[in-house]
């Protein structure tokens, strides 16, 4: 009965033991998964104050300037090395 004991504790720790690590990795994730979703609110109130995309041809270009600077490569770089890292 002993034996049965121990090892119903033992797979019992061992579950322990995953699911912390388990929830430590998920926590890393939302953080992350929070970042992105800062950006892209930040990134929309910017893109909102260039609307209506229109009028004359420098201001055309000016606004293509400024979204082509918007680039979120570095961002997205950094966002899926996180997610490599936790998953």
């Amino acid at each position: 009965m002993n034996l049965c004991w121990n090892e119903i504790k033992r797979k019992s720790h061992n579950i322990r033991v995953r699911l912390e690590a388990f929830s430590d990795n998920s926590g890393k994730l939302q953080l992350s998964l929070q970042e992105i979703i800062d950006w892209l609110t930040s990134k929309d109130e910017e893109l909102s104050q260039q609307l209506p995309i229109g009028g004359d041809v420098g201001a055309v270009q000016h606004q293509r300037e400024f979204h082509q600077v918007l680039c979120w490569a570095p961002f997205k770089n950094n966002i899926t090395q996180t997610l490599q890292t936790n998953i």
